[in-house]
């Protein structure tokens, strides 16, 4: 499973960061899932536009530090890049609109 989901529909793709028993926090495998999601929707001309969000409770809470020292390790590739995700979402020519939840009060 790599914690990503896509749902279509009317021309509009909703990606989901899936692991709420986490709190949707960002491991490499969603990264590389994420990537490939965004370069098949960027392809595809039925999707018009591309949704970003997280399952509930919460949007993403941030890296997974669960693999302990090696979780920022800098992979052998001479094509390194900081960024978690390629491409990343502002070389898409898509738009691509994050829907960010998180906590609701008691009284809402």
């Amino acid at each position: 499973m790599t914690g990503v989901r896509i749902d279509r529909a009317d021309g509009v793709a909703v990606v989901t960061l899936d692991r709420p028993e986490r709190r949707n926090a960002f491991t490499a495998a969603m990264g590389r899932a994420l990537g490939r999601a965004y370069r098949d929707l960027d392809a595809d001309d039925e999707i018009r536009v591309i949704v970003l969000t997280g399952a509930a409770p919460a949007f993403c809470a941030g890296a997974d530090l669960s693999e302990g020292v090696t979780t920022f390790d800098k992979p052998g590739s001479a094509t390194f890049s900081a960024a978690p995700v390629d491409p990343p979402a502002f070389a898409l020519r898509k738009p691509v609109i994050a829907a960010v939840n998180g906590t609701r009060s008691a009284s809402a």
